[in-house]
């Protein structure tokens, strides 16, 4: 590294009489494989025009045994076009080694170039308005600071930071400002039913009256792995009830209904030794038996033959004051019908019907489809 000290009066011949003089300093890198220069990205460095004294380290690369040539450029608005317009004083070489050395000391060629009158006062006005326009931004006072115009810090409404995330207070406080924040034991306000209070909670505002929250447990608390979404309806001044976002983690479950609503999850499988059984958040409940057996069907029934009573328990029991359809199959081919004698919400009683008389065991499939709920 080498460490450059110069003075602004340097590089600009006269003396600025306000704001702070903007210039930059380019190096050209040698490219060895095409014996080409090209000039990277400028370096900015900022001189204040009071003393006009400035130090910079500079690490010029040195290939071919050519030391490193920089180029300082003022920048300004040019007041005619109105574009911002860059204008080259002068240039030069830093050693790799050795140093701290004087500006006036490395040039290539003679002193910097005179700034014109003209280009130098565009400058300082440019310079001017920079500085009044840092001076008037004013950052956030706040992690939720809404006052418009002010500078967002890395952390604000829960952006961009990587540490605890802001608390809220109040679950229920329409007014929070749209951001990340997460929830705690001493939060306030109603949380989705079962779910843990700590978690995740994202506000997404519409305008000032409409309002939608997300939220997510974390851990492994209630609810964990889940998401819950809740909006604020600005005409009834509410928060809507919570719903939960289901995936493959929680799409089986219990199923439930409070007046009718589903309250659980969307599908429920299990079985029993009466066989298996799904429900649905829809109300819609399916029985099946793949192994329901009957040692002969021989007793005679007209021209036909029947087997005794079969007694079907269904693996979960229908809604109360409603009748499920049945379905049966056998797995013998003299089998032609099947005779129903009782049928309830929790079972089903039948004989198989046969055109030859049968020894033996016989196997059924049996089916009932029906609704676990009174939902519509």
């Amino acid at each position: 590294m080498t460490v450059v000290n110069g003075n602004l009066l340097d590089i600009i011949g006269g003396v600025p009489s306000q704001g702070r003089i903007w210039f930059l300093l380019s190096r050209p890198n040698w490219n060895e494989a095409t014996g080409q220069i090209f000039v990277p990205e400028f370096t900015q460095v900022i001189a204040n025009v009071s003393t006009g004294a400035f130090t910079i380290d500079l690490e010029p690369t040195v290939t071919m045994g050519i030391d490193a040539v920089y180029y300082a450029v003022l920048k300004y608005m040019d007041t005619t076009s109105g574009k911002e317009k860059e204008y080259t004083v002068g240039s030069f070489a830093v050693p790799s080694t050795g140093g701290p050395y004087q500006l006036s000391d490395l040039l290539v060629s003679g002193p910097f170039l005179p700034v014109p009158e003209d280009i130098l006062a565009s400058v300082i006005a440019y310079a001017a308005a920079a500085a009044a326009s840092a001076a008037a931004i004013t950052v956030t006072q706040t992690a939720v600071d809404t006052t418009a115009g002010r500078l967002t810090k890395v952390g604000d409404f829960g952006l961009g930071g990587i540490g605890d995330a802001i608390t809220l207070a109040n679950l229920d406080d329409k007014n929070t400002p749209a951001g990340q924040y997460r929830t705690i034991g001493t939060t306030t306000g109603v949380f989705p039913s079962g779910a843990s209070v700590f978690g995740y909670i994202t506000i997404i505002r519409y305008d000032t009256s409409n309002i939608s929250q997300t939220y997510t447990p974390v851990g492994n608390g209630g609810g964990a792995n889940s998401t819950f979404t809740r909006t604020y309806n600005s005409f009834t001044s509410a928060w809507m009830p919570w719903r939960q976002v289901f995936n493959q983690g929680n799409i089986l479950g219990t199923v439930t209904q409070t007046a009718g609503v589903p309250t659980g999850a969307v599908m429920q499988h299990s079985s029993s030794a009466n066989g298996f059984f799904e429900r649905r958040a829809s109300g819609r409940a399916v029985c099946t038996r793949m192994d329901q057996t009957t040692p002969n069907v021989s007793t005679a029934y007209g021209s036909l033959f029947r087997s005794a009573d079969i007694v079907w328990t269904f693996p979960t029991a229908f809604f109360a004051g409603t009748l499920p359809a049945v379905s049966f199959s056998a797995d013998n081919a003299d089998v032609i019908g099947f005779r129903v004698s009782a049928l309830s919400a929790t079972a089903v009683t039948f004989q198989l019907v046969a055109n030859a008389s049968i020894s033996g065991t016989t196997t059924v499939r049996a089916s009932a489809i029906g609704r676990w709920s009174n939902m519509a």
